[in-house]
């Protein structure tokens, strides 16, 4: 499958007024920056503000969070009824100070005692499958950060690949990192997991690419779609 952030709801470390001009901002620096209790009460009033907003009886089922400490996971599930949370960047290690070295690149269910730990047991799981949030070359990702040159991120995620390689290396780029998983991954496992979170948005927008102007195609377009015909 191909994760979309349209799945969830995304929430920031920022302030409720802020929250409801919904901007869609990942919250990755929630983690590092802010205290557990913050934003557990991020979650409970983004959530909130989501509802009302659309109305209906609507209520997300999933959450975009960049980062999600193993206790916010335990309540996203137990007290919100949400059971799937993009909680971990597994590949962030030296990129935006988030630093997930250590977690997966395929689902899991958290241990209680951390979030990057697979759970050991029943009595240790967490009932929220914790997702990644970019898939990522393996060569690259073995790379600290922006280390002699290279990018730890470069893979599915447009930014990082199409940013630095131009837009026909970087297709490539994206297009066999996908083919790790979608041909090789699946003939093993018979599963395969791609995700790029919300930058399968970039290039509907041209103010969230953050690339220079040759580059700012309709990646996410362009790149879903032939996606789309070479594995469906």
């Amino acid at each position: 499958m191909i994760a979309a952030e349209m799945s969830g709801v995304c929430l920031p470390n920022i302030t409720t007024a802020t929250v409801t001009k919904l901007r869609s901002i990942p919250a990755d620096i929630s983690r590092p920056c802010t205290t557990i209790a913050r934003t557990r009460r991020n979650i409970h009033e983004g959530l909130r503000l989501v509802e009302d907003m659309v109305g209906g009886g609507y209520r997300p089922q999933s959450l975009v969070a960049g980062f999600m400490d193993a206790e916010n996971q335990r309540l996203l599930a137990g007290d919100e009824g949400i059971h799937v949370c993009q909680g971990q960047v597994w590949s962030q290690h030296g990129i935006d100070n988030g630093d997930g070295d250590g977690g997966i690149c395929y689902p899991y269910y958290p241990s209680r005692e951390h979030y990057l730990k697979p759970a050991q047991g029943r009595d240790d799981s967490i009932d929220c499958v914790c997702l990644d949030g970019w898939t990522c070359d393996f060569l690259a990702a073995r790379r600290n950060g922006f280390e002699g040159g290279f990018n730890s991120r470069m893979g599915v995620g447009p930014i990082e690949t199409v940013g630095n390689l131009g837009w026909e290396r970087g297709r490539k780029e994206m297009m066999d990192t996908t083919a790790v998983h979608f041909d090789t991954g699946f003939g093993l496992n018979e599963f395969a997991w791609v995700t790029a979170i919300w930058e399968v948005s970039v290039g509907h927008n041209d103010d969230l690419t953050y690339l220079a102007g040759r580059n700012r195609k309709s990646l996410a377009g362009h790149e879903s779609g032939h996606r789309r015909r070479a594995w469906a």
